[in-house]
């Protein structure tokens, strides 16, 4: 769908131009594709909270703890809250 605009441009009661021109006006879901992927970014920072990550054999379902210095992953299996985790 298009529409057509007139600009008018005036001095002093004169008319020193008139232009009419095709406007194109873009609806939900006509969005072209898309355009190419960019590159990377630099690597982020290798902290939380400004301490260090060491991660190790990372598996499926591992948690991240902070031992005070440090964060780690830990296997579930390694943490237990008396036998209700």
């Amino acid at each position: 769908m298009s529409t057509a605009l007139t600009t008018v441009v005036t001095s002093g009661g004169a008319v020193i131009e008139s232009r009419e021109s095709v406007t194109g006006i873009i609806t939900a879901g006509s969005v072209g594709p898309p355009g190419p992927v960019g590159p990377p970014g630099p690597p982020g920072e290798n902290s939380i909270a400004g301490f260090g990550i060491s991660m190790t054999g990372v598996t499926n379902g591992d948690l991240i703890m902070f031992d005070g210095s440090v964060w780690t992953n830990e296997h579930k299996t390694v943490i237990s809250d008396g036998g209700n985790f």
